[in-house]
């Protein structure tokens, strides 16, 4: 299996830091779960057909295009497991532009554009605005040595 997102050679068992993106957390983290992370992109890259894998992980490895290309890899590899033939970035006979894939099953070919919904926009807005007020926070809170204990007076 090729590895499109090796380990990290420096350990480093941290989580992703409320400003960072997944791109950059699974280039150094090596808690279990990063690996986990890393082998399943690399196990599902690595079963597209030729010509698939470089595509994608082209946009998987830019924090900017990470989520929509994430998205793509589920499309692509929920075609092959429904049994559909796929080829990526073919050209669509009715228009002549490019889709993200053909699949071909058994009674006929589809044509497909994955493109990843935005689920909750006024939501993700909600959290784009709150990550100053989060880092403020977690800066602020003093180390578990000095917190106050749950023993108060009245």
């Amino acid at each position: 299996m090729e590895e499109w997102f090796p380990r990290p050679e420096k350990p480093d068992p941290t989580y992703a830091r409320t400003d960072e993106g997944t791109v950059s957390w699974l280039r150094r983290s090596t808690l279990p779960l990063a690996d986990d992370c890393r082998e399943f992109l690399n196990r599902n890259l690595s079963v597209l057909p030729e010509g698939c894998p470089e595509g994608i992980f082209k946009h998987l490895r830019h924090e900017q295009h990470y989520r929509d290309s994430f998205f793509e890899l589920v499309v692509a590899r929920t075609l092959q497991e429904l049994g559909a033939d796929i080829e990526c970035e073919p050209e669509n006979p009715i228009d002549r532009s490019r889709v993200d894939y053909a699949a071909t099953f058994p009674d006929g070919v589809v044509f497909v554009e994955a493109v990843s919904p935005v689920l909750d926009k006024e939501l993700g807005a909600i959290l784009e605005r709150d990550v100053p007020l989060r880092q403020l926070i977690k800066d602020n809170v003093p180390p578990v040595g000095l917190r106050m204990s749950g023993n108060s007076r009245t």
